[in-house]
């Protein structure tokens, strides 16, 4: 949600984009941190390597 701060750097949430999916489904991906996210949003491994989950 926008106000909430992320771990473990503190950064805050400005933006939540909300998208419009068929049948009001979407692939998701359970990270091992917990976070929920689309297999094509890019994240950060180890603080270094950019990487999409699906891959």
């Amino acid at each position: 949600r926008r106000g909430d701060r992320l771990y473990p750097h503190g950064g805050t949430v400005n933006y939540v984009l909300k998208t419009i999916c068929n049948n009001r489904q979407a692939q998701m991906v359970l990270l091992d941190t917990g976070l929920i996210i689309t297999p094509w949003h890019p994240i950060r491994l180890n603080g270094t390597t950019w990487m999409l989950p699906c891959s």
